[in-house]
């Protein structure tokens, strides 16, 4: 702080950056103090590596650096060393005896008019590494006085995450996995979802991410675990004949809270439920951890007859170790690759390599994220197992799925609610909520890609789910124009398949919608997937 401090008594422009690796609790949690403490050496000796002399670099607490770039304000400048340190997303740390990998967050915020303290602007940063905590991947975001409609929702979300269970908000859906070839169903993994009171049904992106902020993740995984057994126990009583594993997703923390192993155990023998006919799957952690520990718990968890699955493989570093390493039972080859399989032949080689490599190891593979019927040709003809997605089925409530068990048998469907393919015209625009509930409020912006316009309705993709039945008013803002308010209240509002959302709504004064027709009318091509992923850039 006192560098700081010094600066803003002799008015001097500078620009601060926030860098956090987000592990060291974790880490010191899990492996104790000495593992936690060479994570401090280890990744303030890769951040100070590529720091220059004279750029001035400070330990904040934990794994978390504080950096001053003096002289005028260069958001290139800024720019550049944040993708520098993004690249230790790819440095592996040799911590004793474990290989561990991070994602890197960073927060930036500059001092332009010194009407701030030190203080002030180093909590400026952490507003910014929050933002950028709130996105799955490493990234940097800048400070901005006003939070967007994302962070808006996140602190609400937030405020009431630590009453869901107890509120009975929570709930679960089923997705069924099908035979590639006959459409059977062959099991099925169990969505956790929350009906929130304002902001409605909320997958679990939206959500889990916080619970694992605490001890949360403790309390509502368990949760699933009992539901899911519970249902397992239903169905053995219901329909035996009709029963098929189930799996439930585990988040890699969960292994080292505790004796997860006997927790498993101990719900298996409460609902009477046999051991094979529960999988758990494992999301590739941000951390990818050797040692023995995990290996331990997961060797408990095949001993008990529990089905161990790797989810989203082929996205993280060292997949291949996790095959190598864990007694894994399945790979579920994530979603994007099917998405890009058509026109990208990287993907179409890693999806071969994957079915390959499982089939010299002795497992199954399930192909997440099938839309249509080109996917799902490719990964026929490539002779993947499993087939998990849309076109046969979405995810559905437990009266819904016990009547697909009973049916046994699914066929691939158009599901109506697919996203454009090929780039359509599109307007960039970016919209905030500027009355919920009828009260009014004040928040940042966030983006979204307008294809649709006439005198009363204005159609537009966005990537948040939002809360349309609550008096919702929107302000809109076209890109690079000067124009009056623009007004909109939402009045419908879809789900698409990748996970989007599309709504229709309605203008207050249908004489502005002319400027948005005008707008369209000279709007370029846009891939909508690739314009929300750059969006979160």
């Amino acid at each position: 702080l006192e560098q700081v401090r010094e600066l803003l008594t002799h008015r001097s422009p500078f620009t601060l950056l926030t860098v956090t690796f987000n592990q060291h609790s974790r880490l010191a949690e899990r492996f104790g103090h000495e593992i936690g403490e060479e994570w401090i050496r280890q990744t303030s000796a890769a951040v100070k590596k590529l720091i220059k002399k004279e750029v001035f670099i400070g330990h904040l607490f934990g794994d978390k650096f504080l950096i001053i770039l003096k002289g005028k304000i260069d958001e290139t400048r800024a720019i550049g060393l944040a993708n520098q340190l993004l690249e230790l997303t790819h440095h592996r740390f040799d911590v004793l005896s474990y290989e561990l990998f991070s994602k890197v967050f960073i927060g930036i915020t500059y001092s332009v008019h010194h009407d701030h303290t030190a203080e002030e602007l180093i909590k400026q940063t952490y507003t910014a590494l929050r933002r950028a905590k709130s996105i799955s991947k490493s990234n940097f975001q800048f400070y901005s006085s006003k939070l967007d409609i994302t962070m808006y929702r996140r602190y609400q979300l937030e405020r009431d995450l630590r009453h869901v269970i107890k509120k009975n908000q929570l709930f679960l859906e089923y997705q069924p996995k099908v035979d590639s070839w006959s459409g059977r169903i062959v099991g099925a993994e169990a969505l956790i979802r929350w009906d929130h009171p304002e902001w409605g049904r909320l997958a679990p992106k939206d959500f889990l991410s916080l619970s694992e902020e605490s001890d949360l993740y403790i309390h509502i995984g368990d949760w699933v675990l009992d539901q899911a057994c519970q249902l397992i126990r239903d169905l053995l009583d219901e329909q035996p004949e009709n029963v098929v594993p189930l799996s439930i997703n585990l988040s890699p923390k969960r292994l080292f809270y505790g004796d997860f192993a006997n927790v498993v155990e101990q719900h298996l023998k409460k609902h009477g439920v046999p051991g094979h006919l529960l999988e758990i799957e494992l999301l590739e952690s941000d951390v990818l951890l050797e040692g023995g520990q995990v290996l331990e718990t997961l060797d408990r968890l095949v001993d008990l007859g529990v089905k161990l699955s790797l989810d989203d493989f082929g996205t993280a570093y060292s997949s291949i170790s996790y095959v190598q390493r864990y007694p894994i039972h399945c790979l579920k080859i994530d979603r994007s690759f099917a998405i890009h399989a058509e026109h990208d032949p990287k993907s179409l080689s890693v999806i071969k390599s994957v079915i390959y490599m499982a089939k010299e190891f002795g497992l199954t593979v399930v192909a997440e994220g099938i839309e249509n019927m080109q996917q799902l040709n490719l990964y026929r003809d490539l002779e993947c197992d499993m087939i998990q997605g849309y076109l046969f089925s979405k995810p559905v409530d437990i009266e819904t799925f016990k009547q697909l068990l009973e049916n046994g048998t699914l066929y691939p469907k158009d599901t109506g609610t697919a996203p454009p393919k090929e780039p359509i015209l599109s307007l960039h625009a970016k919209v905030t909520i500027s009355k919920l509930n009828g009260q009014a409020i004040q928040v940042g912006s966030s983006p979204i890609l307008i294809n649709r316009c006439t005198n009363r309705t204005i159609s537009f993709y966005s990537s948040i789910r939002l809360p349309v039945k609550h008096k919702l008013e929107l302000s809109l803002q076209l890109h690079h124009l000067t124009h009056p308010d623009i007004f909109i209240e939402p009045t419908s509002i879809s789900e698409l398949d990748n996970g989007l959302f599309y709504y229709v709504a309605d203008f207050q004064v249908r004489a502005l919608s002319l400027i948005v027709q005008e707008q369209l009318n000279h709007s370029h091509h846009s891939r909508v997937d690739d314009f929300f992923e750059q969006s979160t850039v």
